[in-house]
């Protein structure tokens, strides 16, 4: 039984515990073995490209490599709802460089893709 007195503090920790934002770790995209057996360059950027950046923040992205060329909304809003950022193409592979982010006061990348 709860002492009188505890009850009000114990109802802010649990309320206030709802209210944080849960960090997820993303780990999306093809494997290094993946990469390997394909032998395409463009996997191979992958694997590289989300190593790099998956999990970081677009602010981080933006200070890196610009601005992106085009924000495009994922129909039906994506599952987790996001959006994604379209960069140049990368000569080496011909990838255009596309960035999957999850919706946050600065956006989460959760994947990147060579298209």
């Amino acid at each position: 039984m709860l002492r009188q007195g505890r009850l009000p503090f114990l109802c802010v920790a649990v309320l206030s515990g709802g209210c944080e934002t849960v960090e997820r770790e993303w780990r999306e995209g093809p494997t290094e073995q993946q990469a390997l057996a394909s032998g395409a360059p463009g996997m191979a950027r992958e694997v590289a490209m989300n190593r790099r950046w998956q999990n970081r923040r677009l602010s981080d992205l933006r200070m890196a490599l610009g601005e992106p060329r085009l924000i495009l909304q994922i129909p039906g809003g994506g599952s987790p709802a996001g959006f994604a950022a379209v960069y140049a193409v990368d000569p080496a592979t011909g990838c255009v460089d596309a960035f999957a982010f999850v919706h946050d006061h600065d956006p989460v990348i959760r994947v990147y893709h060579c298209r």
